[in-house]
């Protein structure tokens, strides 16, 4: 967990210390903000469509005659040209061996899972990482409320982008 620091767990969770990690971009002429800093939030599967965005060019329907599956992530091309440029709208759920995740609108809320055990038994936490980025206040007794509507949140998207059922067993 030292690596992590100052962030929560490691790889294979769903708590910072197991998905944030940093990313460098540099394009000589394509990104105009040159040794700035973004504090905006992104997922992995923002990359393609950020990519395709800064090359504007849209991502094909059909490769070697296979339907292509819709790309769930969103550009962040405004956050590399403008560091100061908001976060997605759109929640980003996490889920890995039954560890889950939402963000949305600088709020987050993770459920460790221990294998093996009912998933009616994990702890829901809640944290606002525009002010606590490294998830040390957990605001679930203090803001049911708004760890109720992420949870919900978290099962919604779980359900379109086809997480479900979950598996904990690991690989």
């Amino acid at each position: 967990m030292a690596a992590n620091t100052p962030l929560r767990r490691y790889k294979q969770n769903t708590h910072g210390g197991g998905i944030r990690d940093p990313l460098v971009i540099a394009w000589l002429n394509g990104i105009p903000a040159v040794a700035s800093f973004a504090t905006s939030f992104a997922h992995a599967c923002d990359l393609t469509p950020t990519l395709l965005d800064l090359l504007d060019i849209g991502a094909p329907a059909e490769i070697n005659g296979v339907r292509q599956m819709p790309i769930e992530g969103t550009s962040f091309a405004g956050s590399l040209k403008d560091p100061t440029a908001s976060s997605k709208a759109r929640p980003q759920y996490f889920e890995m061996f039954g560890h889950r995740g939402l963000w949305h609108d600088g709020w987050k809320a993770v459920a460790f899972h221990p294998p093996g055990t009912p998933y009616e038994n994990d702890a829901w936490e809640l944290f606002h990482l525009d002010e606590d980025f490294s998830e040390t206040s957990n605001l679930a007794s203090t803001q049911p409320e708004k760890l109720a509507t992420l949870v919900k949140l978290w099962w919604e998207e779980a359900e379109t982008h086809n997480v479900l059922p979950l598996d904990d067993a690991l690989p």
